[in-house]
C-alpha cells in the first residue's frame, strides 16, 4: 500500500509538473528576461512523500504490512483464469499483494477488518466484497463477518467513526447530566462492586486508610450507598460498548482485621480502630467495623443502550476527606 500510495503521488506530481514547466515555457517567450523556478526532482519528492507515510502512519499507532508470503505457484494460476482481483485482462498482481498482505495479517488477530479500497471494479461485487475474496477468507479459516468493505476514508468515517463519535457524546452526556443514567449504572454494578472491593485489600490498607503493616488486613463489609462523583472518560469501543472510567463516592462499613502486636506498635492502628479494654491481655486478635468514605476509581465497559455493566476493575480507592 506505501508502494502504491508513492507511485500514486509520483504520477500526479509528474502530471502536474509536466503542465507547469509547459505554461513556465509559455511565460517565458512572452516575458522574457527573469528567471524562473527550476523543476523541482521528482524522485527527491516521492522519497520525502514516502517519508511522511510512514511517519504518519506509526504516529498514529499504525503498521505497515510486509508483502504477502503467497507463492508465485499460487499466483500465476490464478491471474491466468482471471480470478479477482485480477481483471480480465490479467492485470492485478499489485491488488493481489496488497489482499493477501491484509489476509495474513487478519490471520494473526481476531480483530475486525476495515478494508478502504476505491477501486470496487477488482475487490468488490457491487458494495461487498467480491466472492472469490470471501472465499479467500473462508480457506484460512477467516470469519467473513470480520471483513467490512469502504470505497473511501470518508465512507469509513460516515459508518462507523460518526456513529461512534455519536454514541460517545450521548453516554457522556447521559453520565454527566442525568442522574438517572448515573444512578442506573450504579444499580446494576453495585454487587459486583462489593465483590471486588472484598479482595482490594493492599488499596485499602496501604492506600485509602494509610495504615501501616503489610500484614494487616481491610475489607469492604457492606455498600450503604454509591453516586458518581466524576465521569473522567468514555471511549466508545463500538457502536453499542462503550469505555467508562469514573470516580464513585461510596459510603461504606470497612472491617480491620489486627492482632495485639499490631495495635501495641502502631499508633495509626489505636487512633483508627479506637481503645481497647482489652489491653492488658496476654494476646488477642479483633475485627474492627469502621464506617468510611470513600472515593473509588473504577474502569468499565458498558453496554451504551442498556447501561449494562459488563467488566469492572478497580483501579484505586482513597478516603473522602
Amino acid at each position: 500500500m506505501i508502494a502504491e500510495a508513492v507511485n500514486l503521488f509520483r504520477v500526479a506530481v509528474t502530471e502536474l509538473a509536466r503542465s507547469t514547466q509547459h505554461q513556465l515555457e509559455r511565460l517565458v517567450r512572452l516575458v522574457p528576461g527573469p528567471e524562473y523556478p527550476p523543476q523541482r526532482d521528482l524522485g527527491e519528492a516521492a522519497t520525502e512523500y514516502r517519508k511522511y507515510l510512514l511517519n504518519l502512519i506509526r504516529a498514529t499507532g499504525g503498521e505497515v504490512l510486509p508483502y504477502g508470503s503467497i507463492p508465485h505457484d499460487q499466483i500465476v494460476p490464478r491471474a491466468i483464469s482471471k480470478e479477482k482481483p485480477f481483471s480480465e485482462s490479467g492485470s492485478g498482481y499489485r491488488d493481489f499483494l496488497i489482499w493477501m498482505s491484509v489476509v495474513e495479517r487478519a490471520q494473526r488477530s481476531n480483530d475486525d477488518v476495515a478494508f478502504i479500497s476505491g477501486n470496487t471494479s477488482d475487490f468488490c461485487d457491487g458494495d461487498e466484497l467480491h466472492g472469490t475474496l470471501l472465499r479467500d477468507l473462508d480457506a484460512r479459516g477467516i470469519r467473513r463477518q470480520r471483513f467490512r468493505h469502504f470505497r473511501s476514508v470518508e465512507d469509513f468515517n460516515t459508518r462507523i467513526i460518526k456513529p461512534l463519535l455519536t454514541t460517545l457524546e450521548e453516554l457522556r452526556r447521559r453520565l454527566v447530566e442525568d442522574k438517572t443514567t448515573g444512578a442506573t449504572i450504579v444499580d446494576n454494578l453495585s454487587d459486583r462492586l462489593l465483590e471486588q472491593l472484598r479482595y482490594e485489600d493492599d488499596l485499602l490498607v496501604n492506600g485509602a486508610l494509610g495504615l501501616p503493616g503489610s500484614s494487616l488486613s481491610a475489607r469492604v463489609s457492606k455498600l450503604e450507598k454509591a453516586s458518581i462523583r466524576q465521569v473522567r472518560n468514555v471511549t466508545a469501543l463500538d457502536t453499542r460498548t462503550a469505555s467508562v472510567e469514573l470516580r464513585l463516592a461510596v459510603s461504606a462499613e470497612v472491617c480491620v482485621d489486627f492482632d495485639r502486636e499490631q495495635y501495641l506498635r502502631y499508633p495509626e492502628v489505636r487512633q483508627y480502630v479506637g481503645t481497647s479494654d482489652d489491653g492488658d491481655s496476654e494476646w488477642w486478635t479483633a475485627t474492627a467495623r469502621i464506617p468510611e468514605s470513600l472515593l473509588v476509581d473504577l474502569e468499565l465497559l458498558v453496554d451504551a443502550q442498556t447501561l449494562e455493566v459488563a467488566e469492572l476493575q478497580v483501579t484505586d480507592i482513597q478516603r473522602d476527606r
